[in-house]
């Protein structure tokens, strides 16, 4: 039996662009990535994007991210990257169970956020919602998945909590087919507009 071809996103796409670039460069470990500007250039993707990415490969343990120095090299190692996939391959989460997790974790990120946000993150956090919002209004499900990964990452990022950051973002990166299969349903996608809204109000409220 022949597998279906999975439909890639940008998040994932940019992962093994820069996966290939940092195993196939003379990069060191310990070496720095260039700044966040030239790599969404070069990758020709936004911020939220560029910045999920990292997240992943942070999980997987190729870069280590330092709050205001940037994404340095810590391993050009491959096999890093298998575990995290084969886990949800093995086990065939469905959208019930990424749903019901989602459900337990967004209170927690979006307490801790509220209390350690910035002003930036709060300007990331409108510029996905409003994203999200302008895709369900256009039936663009493409566009709806990768403003909901874009906000609930930028929710992670506020936490200022790196073990939270990084289960997040395996969750939602090795869940995006359940995702996008959730949000092509026009009545998932319009459930979703609600809760973004509160989240982020309680975020900007703190």
């Amino acid at each position: 039996m022949i597998d279906m071809v999975q439909k890639q996103s940008v998040v994932d796409l940019a992962v093994g662009s820069i996966t290939s670039y940092i195993c196939g460069s003379n990069l060191a470990i310990g070496d720095k990535l260039p700044p966040e500007v030239q790599m969404t250039h070069m990758l020709g993707i936004s911020r939220p994007a560029l910045r999920e990415a990292y997240a992943r490969l942070q999980v997987f343990g190729f870069i280590d991210l330092l709050p205001g120095r940037g994404a340095f090299v810590r391993s050009k190692n491959k096999n890093f990257a298998t575990d995290p996939l084969a886990w949800f391959k093995e086990h065939k989460a469905q959208i019930k169970d990424y749903l019901e997790v989602r459900l337990e974790l967004d209170p927690l990120a979006a307490s801790l956020a509220a209390r350690n946000r910035s002003n930036d993150d709060i300007r990331i956090l409108k510029e996905a919602k409003e994203k999200f919002e302008t895709a369900y209004q256009a039936g663009d499900a493409d566009q709806m998945t990768e403003a909901d990964a874009a906000f609930h990452n930028a929710i992670a990022q506020s936490t200022r909590n790196e073990l939270l950051v990084a289960i997040i973002n395996l969750i939602n990166g090795y869940c995006a087919p359940l995702r996008e299969q959730s949000l092509s349903l026009q009545e998932h996608a319009s459930h979703a507009i609600q809760p973004h809204q509160k989240i982020f109000d309680a975020i900007v409220s703190g």
